[in-house]
């Protein structure tokens, strides 16, 4: 888990990142308590899809946690998480969503000055994460376009195909499985092909259909 010498540590708590509240190390294995959760995939599985309206602010809301989350790995740790999937969310019993799943974080890139993906990542990130997560240039490996781009690439690409799983593998947020028209064009442009054209996170902050949200 992250520790207090990582730049992914318990300052990331309040971005949307699940916290540790304690760890211990025993002979042979690490023990971490976090707070209560679930999944991801169990949370919409659990929702009640009579309560349309109250199901997309909730997710709006969850949604806008990722938001911060990924703003904050990529502004303040310079990281990308690179492992972006419903399998790296949890849910907290009061909606927060949790950013979990830091095996692969890396600096990416020229915007942090290291390089990057850091050879760990290049081993193990085609088995660690589900193959439509992984842009394009991850899967032909093609280390030198990534180590061009800018940290958030990876992540954007990884984002724009979460929000269409949100959306569409469920009708109980009232858009009939489709992505809300507001977040349309982002979406097109987070899952584009060309690496350097993805978007920041960051901006997606601002977006109506997570800020004008009665739950933010």
């Amino acid at each position: 888990y992250p520790n207090q010498e990582s730049p992914v540590n318990a300052s990331a708590v309040n971005a949307g990142n699940l916290s540790s509240l304690e760890a211990s190390a025993t002979t042979g294995e690490l023990i971490i308590i976090t707070e209560e959760c679930m999944p991801l995939e169990d949370w919409l599985s659990s929702l009640d899809s009579a309560n349309v309206e109250q199901n997309s602010n909730m997710l709006a809301y969850g949604i806008l946690c990722i938001l911060q989350a990924l703003t904050f790995l990529h502004q303040n740790a310079k990281l990308a998480h690179g492992a972006l999937s419903p399998h790296s969310i949890f849910v907290t019993r009061s909606g927060d969503f949790k950013l979990f799943y830091y095996t692969l974080a890396t600096p990416i890139g020229i915007e942090d000055g290291g390089g990057g993906p850091t050879a760990h990542f290049r081993k193990f990130e085609s088995y660690l994460v589900p193959p439509q997560y992984r842009s394009p240039e991850r899967k032909e490996t093609r280390w030198d376009v990534i180590q061009n781009a800018a940290v958030h690439a990876v992540d954007s690409y990884s984002l724009g195909i979460l929000f269409e799983y949100l959306y569409s593998h469920t009708p109980t947020f009232g858009y009939g499985g489709q992505v809300p028209e507001k977040l349309k064009k982002a979406v097109i442009r987070l899952q584009t092909n060309n690496i350097k054209m993805r978007p920041r996170v960051h901006p997606l902050l601002k977006c109506p259909v997570f800020a004008e949200n009665e739950y933010v």
